[in-house]
């Protein structure tokens, strides 16, 4: 199916969340100082656009998709615990950052968890979003 024009910008923005989850992922192995600057550009990143992106998506289009395919609603509501697991394994690993040691664990799930939620949404949310929202909604 192709990628309505609404979209693509959420896509685009899951390219970059795949970006810190592979840094965070090489990280994961690399020293403490690896590990610190991973976690920090990471917490930078999900504190700037990564939020962004998770309150567009549940502002704009998981309401639609969720009242209007009954299909659709578990895996809306897959995408919502995934943004709630996303918020407390970063803010997990802020406090690791304020105590200055990062568990290697922690990037690897991370990473896991950032890059199961994009394909989640991707692959699944996105064409119940595109079937279930009205043209005129998803503009």
């Amino acid at each position: 199916m192709t990628r309505h024009a609404a979209l693509i910008p959420l896509t685009h923005d899951h390219h970059h969340f795949l970006a810190p989850a592979n840094r965070l992922q090489e990280a994961a192995t690399g020293d403490e100082g690896a590990r610190r600057l991973a976690a920090d550009d990471y917490v930078s990143f999900y504190l700037g656009k990564g939020l962004r992106n998770m309150r567009e998506e549940k502002e704009l289009f998981f309401p639609a998709a969720f009242f209007a395919d009954t299909e659709a609603r578990s895996t809306v509501l897959r995408a919502l615990a995934g943004h709630l697991e996303l918020h407390h394994l970063t803010h997990r690993l802020q406090l690791e950052l304020s105590a200055g040691e990062i568990a290697p664990g922690s990037l690897e799930q991370l990473a896991g968890i950032l890059k199961e939620h994009v394909r989640l949404e991707e692959t699944e949310l996105f064409a119940h979003i595109q079937n279930a929202t009205p043209e005129e909604e998803l503009h």
